[in-house]
């Protein structure tokens, strides 16, 4: 799971390709893993990958953490997309 993360030399493709793969497992193994990478990845579509994946999860602990990226993310673009995406929930 440390792909995503650790391997900025790979096309970005290929990065944002593994971060939404990380949904596809259950949310107790991977929330967390995405949060980091919501919060310190470099690139600004790979963030937006990694909150997409959280919200798939569909998860209370990872709602959460889509909240407090939404609430103290210093990215305009990363808090609101972490706040777009509780929004589809709701509604």
């Amino acid at each position: 799971m440390d792909f995503a993360q650790s391997r900025l030399d790979q096309p970005f493709e290929v990065r944002r390709e593994a971060v939404e793969t990380l949904s596809n497992f259950s949310p107790s193994l991977v929330a967390e893993r995405l949060r980091q990478i919501a919060w310190s990845d470099s690139n600004e579509g790979i963030r937006e990958e990694a909150i997409e994946s959280l919200a798939d999860l569909r998860d209370s602990a990872a709602n959460l953490m889509l909240l407090d990226i939404a609430r103290n993310h210093p990215s305009v673009h990363t808090s609101k997309e972490a706040l777009d995406r509780l929004q589809d929930q709701l509604f």
